[in-house]
């Protein structure tokens, strides 16, 4: 019958024994020979990983400086809360201040705009922003008014009241609904 082959010697197929299966070697899978399709990865934007849970500001001043038209206006009292400042996250926001110290009325705006895309792409941005000007005295933004009736108008310390909503998206349709009054005069 068969004879047992000795370790070392190699061995013949019989007619009676079938011959061995080749197995190929496995190569391994490395990242520097042919024939290594590795999953490309996507870098991430160094935006991806900024985020800030909320920023405060508290008792903010702004003085704005119109040498032109000598008209200088100040933002007291500015308080903010600004949430979720993320990739791929809404932002959340609310803001106030008066104006010069509250003589010339007060301005808000509240509201969410995103999510921010990580790519910095923001033409299809969603917004949800409401803003409030209070008992803003035309009578100081005077200056800027182009027709000299209105100039008369505005120095008789009317007031400008105005809620205005702004939602939608920015690539693709926003809406607004405005309620604007001045003095007794809705528009």
């Amino acid at each position: 019958i068969g004879e047992a082959p000795v370790p070392g010697t190699p061995t013949t197929p019989s007619a009676k024994t079938p011959p061995p299966e080749v197995t190929p070697e496995k190569t391994p899978v490395t990242a520097e020979g042919p024939g290594t399709a590795q999953p490309s990865e996507k870098k991430a934007s160094p935006m991806s990983q900024f985020a800030v849970d909320t920023f405060r500001l508290s008792d903010g001043t702004v003085r704005f400086v119109d040498e032109m038209m000598n008209v200088t206006t100040e933002l007291s009292s500015i308080t903010g809360d600004v949430s979720g400042i993320a990739v791929n996250s809404p932002i959340r926001f609310q803001l106030a201040a008066n104006v010069d110290g509250g003589t010339q009325g007060k301005i808000k705006a509240s509201g969410k705009i995103g999510p921010l895309p990580a790519d910095g792409n923001v033409e299809n941005l969603d917004l949800d922003v409401t803003a409030q000007l209070e008992q803003i005295n035309l009578a100081h933004f005077s200056p800027y008014y182009q027709v000299a009736q209105l100039q008369n108008e505005a120095t008789d310390a009317r007031k400008l009241n105005a809620t205005i909503q702004l939602a939608g998206n920015v690539g693709k349709e926003l809406t607004s609904n405005s309620n604007v009054s001045v003095g007794d005069v809705k528009v």
